[in-house]
């Protein structure tokens, strides 16, 4: 499945890392940054911000879970 990603940020400069899937984009403040993925399986990929963004912000962890078509559309009829 192909994911597109639209990246920006309303404070500081974040870096959106998702190293499961081997992409790294920067998240700038008043641009639109865009990142398409290919997802080739379901389950959990495993990120962090890899910028000093501020007090605590390096290494912020990032989760992203991929989902089937089938389960997401039951998901949001309230039958997952």
């Amino acid at each position: 499945m192909v994911v597109r990603f639209v990246i920006s940020s309303n404070d500081v400069l974040h870096s959106f890392a998702l190293l499961s899937l081997g992409v790294k984009v920067d998240a700038v403040t008043g641009r639109i940054n865009e990142l398409v993925v290919f997802l080739g399986k379901e389950g959990l990929l495993y990120g962090q911000c890899s910028e000093l963004c501020g007090a605590g912000h390096y290494g912020m962890p990032i989760v992203l879970e991929s989902l089937s078509d089938v389960v997401f559309e039951n998901s949001l009829l309230g039958d997952f």
